[in-house]
């Protein structure tokens, strides 16, 4: 091998993993977790009743599934799908990701049990991957103590009481508010005014959050408000503060 060969291996044995390889590794680590994790937990009740159609285990996927349900049916039953009498009734929450997979069965006549693995697999990954890329990006921690902190963190919601890891980590629902709102006060403390993608995000992030996630949103308005009145009280100007206003007008 000639020097110049030698030099070209060197280099590539020393070459660090660049941004997209290292996200990507994290990430397709991430999803097998939560892959592994849902056979893991619902294979049980598979096994037991000899079928993957009888794996809705909780009234909130029983609910959340009636309103999918509700959605396909003509006229539209939004209001109670249990009952023929609300047939054409609106609810008052917008189950928006519902509603969305209801109309994709509905037209494809792809079974809408088929979207069950899904919800329940990339609802926590998505989660997951939110808060992981904050607190590496914006949080500025090692990418593999955030990678494992943020996993660790959703896991350990699954061994609360129940009536709390459904409100902390709701499987049932895609683009779940915890990440939400996690990418929203991320930005309002660690955020750059002057940068135009930050802004971009806040606002999505919050619109987004008070559409899906009411609950959610709700909190995140009094952290920004409560920050942004501080902000004012220390007299750094409305400069710092354009991530706040960007978050209250959205």
């Amino acid at each position: 091998m000639n020097r110049n060969g030698a030099k070209l291996m060197t280099s590539l044995i020393e070459k660090k993993p660049d941004f997209h390889s290292s996200l990507a590794g994290y990430a397709l680590a991430g999803a097998l977790v939560f892959l592994l994790g849902f056979f893991i937990h619902y294979g049980q009740e598979a096994h037991a009743s000899k079928s993957w159609q009888y794996i809705i285990s909780s009234s909130d996927d029983v609910s959340y599934w009636s309103y999918a349900k509700g959605r396909m049916m003509t006229p539209r039953c939004d209001g109670n799908p249990f009952y023929y009498e609300d047939q054409g009734t609106r609810h008052i929450i917008p189950y928006t990701s519902a509603e969305a997979i209801g109309l994709i069965s509905k037209y494809t006549r792809i079974p809408l049990s088929w979207f069950f693995p899904l919800w329940h697999i990339l609802t926590p990954f998505l989660v997951w991957f939110a808060i992981f890329v904050c607190c590496w990006k914006l949080w500025n921690y090692p990418i593999g103590i955030s990678a494992t902190v943020s996993m660790l963190l959703l896991l350990s919601t699954l061994f609360f009481p129940w009536p709390i890891w459904p409100t902390l980590l709701r499987f049932s629902r895609p683009l779940d508010g915890i990440g939400l709102i996690f990418i929203w006060i991320s930005l309002l403390f660690k955020g750059d005014p002057c940068n135009q993608k930050h802004g971009i995000a806040i606002a999505i992030a919050s619109a987004v959050a008070l559409w899906l996630q009411p609950f959610y949103a709700v909190f995140g308005f009094w952290i920004t408000a409560i920050e942004f009145l501080y902000l004012l009280f220390r007299k750094k100007g409305f400069l710092k503060a354009k991530l706040h206003l960007g978050a209250m007008g959205s």
